[in-house]
């Protein structure tokens, strides 16, 4: 359950995410001093290089064409382009060993790259190519809903809220999303230990499921444009598309999520060879990074499940599909399988119905 602030608390202003509690996003705001306090010689020079590419293209890509239509769907064009622009920033400047430089620099461009290029398709033939688009996408129409409805803040104060949220996405990829990577990138050892090995290992099989989980959602929807206007109810993970073509979503409704979140906790994996070894960075630094390394997964995680992922998704799904509470009832939401003492929010109508309560 998200972590509920006050209605209209002026704390939403700045609220990171939607279930983080202000003692876990109130220090991100002290990152940035951190960061130009510990860091020095070329990591100092990347975190340099990349604030400004990251700024510009947030600038220019983002929030300028989202405050001129009020609609913040150019951020999921502009979020992992960020990321492919942070790749090619630690291959420039990483100083480490050039091969352990290399793989981690390849695998965060073929993350970041595989949505940037499917976004920039996908939104481009939308808007055939011009990039306008007559309605936001449904996860920042429910930002909206939420920030007035369940938060209970002034409708006036959500081009602030919204733009906050755009540029804590910018901010991610400048100075929370990279920790991992300077752990590693900046690692001189010349070898793979056994934990950058099973890191490397988790990542394979978290991008094969993510974009497997792409590949068997077009399916659906191909199959359903071609059986017409009676595929408008169907739900995918449930019968009748609950078939071995579709298996991911019978283990959980958003597997693609789950893929996603996967990746960057192989990056922290990673990383965590750096206590082990790596003897040059100084100790304060790597705790610092470690830390935010795995505070990383909380965030994406609440980011995955609460804030633009699944919640979202969900709030309209089950009002236009009268199948899907079925769905909910006996598919978990996020994990394909069971975690202890998390909510898989195996319930029907959810969150309609949390929000009712």
């Amino acid at each position: 359950m998200a972590f509920a602030h006050p209605k209209g608390s002026m704390l939403n202003y700045m609220r990171a995410g939607c279930s983080l509690m202000p003692v876990e996003y109130l220090p991100l705001h002290t990152l940035p001093v951190l960061y130009f306090a510990l860091l020095e010689g070329s990591m100092l020079q990347f975190l340099k290089m990349n604030l400004i590419m990251q700024s510009v293209l947030f600038l220019l890509v983002v929030c300028i064409p989202a405050h001129l239509t009020q609609k913040m769907i150019y951020v999921d064009i502009g979020w992992p382009v960020g990321l492919c622009v942070a790749a090619v920033n630690l291959f420039c400047f990483g100083d480490g060993w050039w091969v352990r430089r290399d793989i981690m620099s390849l695998l965060l461009l073929l993350h970041g790259g595989r949505m940037a290029v499917g976004g920039i398709f996908m939104f481009g033939r939308a808007s055939k190519w011009t990039f306008l688009f007559e309605k936001d996408l449904p996860r920042y129409q429910y930002a909206k809903w939420r920030w007035l409805n369940t938060w209970g803040m002034p409708e006036s104060g959500w081009m602030l809220k919204m733009h906050h949220d755009l540029l804590q996405q910018g901010c991610a990829n400048i100075f929370g999303l990279p920790a991992a990577f300077l752990l590693t990138c900046f690692n001189k050892d010349e070898y793979f230990g056994i934990i950058e090995v099973f890191g490397i290992l988790v990542w394979c099989i978290a991008y094969v499921i993510e974009s497997a989980a792409d590949l068997q959602k077009l399916k659906f929807i191909s199959v359903c444009k071609r059986q017409g206007k009676g595929m408008r109810n169907a739900v995918l993970g449930y019968s009748p598309f609950d078939g071995s073509a579709y298996w991911l979503w019978t283990r959980c409704r958003h597997p693609n999520y789950f893929g996603e979140w996967c990746c960057w906790g192989s990056y922290a994996i990673i990383g965590a060879q750096c206590f082990v070894s790596n003897e040059t960075l100084p100790s304060a630094l790597k705790v610092l990074l470690g830390i935010v390394s795995v505070y990383n997964l909380r965030m994406l995680y609440d980011c995955l499940v609460y804030w633009t992922g699944s919640e979202p998704a969900e709030f309209f799904s089950v009002q236009k599909r009268p199948d899907f509470s079925k769905y909910q009832e006996t598919t978990r939401v996020f994990f394909p399988f069971e975690v202890p003492f998390v909510d898989h929010h195996k319930k029907a109508f959810w969150p309609v119905e949390a929000m009712t309560q």
